[in-house]
């Protein structure tokens, strides 16, 4: 009798595990893109606009902040498409930087594209499943 509890109880177990594990990272993501996205709408805002040091200010916070999280988005996403994200950010910084507004602005759409790609593999859907 005790060892059927026992199964159970590790079958409850298993169970709120794999609920944690598709769950929890989908969340973060999904609310570390939306504060992501504002910001890049933001920045190409100020780029469009000619104000050169906010953007500059914006981006540089952007690729901090993405740079902080990609230990922990390393952890459930594929290491390329992280890569790929930072790497147009860190573009998009050196291109404000130059006062290059089309191709800041160019970096940073590509930086969103990155984000959305993200947000594609983590969701659960029919297709991302097939």
């Amino acid at each position: 009798m005790g060892f059927i509890w026992f199964r159970r109880v590790c079958t409850l177990l298993l169970c709120a595990l794999l609920l944690v594990l598709f769950t929890l990272p989908s969340r973060y993501l999904t609310t570390r893109s939306a504060v992501w996205n504002a910001e890049i709408d933001t920045a190409s805002a100020a780029l469009q606009s000619g104000a050169f040091s906010a953007a500059q200010a914006r981006t540089d916070a952007l690729a901090s902040s993405f740079s902080d999280a990609k230990p922990a988005l390393e952890r459930f996403l594929h290491h390329d498409a992280v890569e790929s994200v930072l790497a147009a950010l860190m573009e998009a910084e050196v291109l404000c930087a130059v006062h290059d507004a089309p191709g800041a602005i160019a970096a940073l759409a590509a930086a969103k594209g990155g984000i959305e790609h993200l947000l594609c593999i983590e969701r659960f859907t029919w297709n991302a499943l097939l």
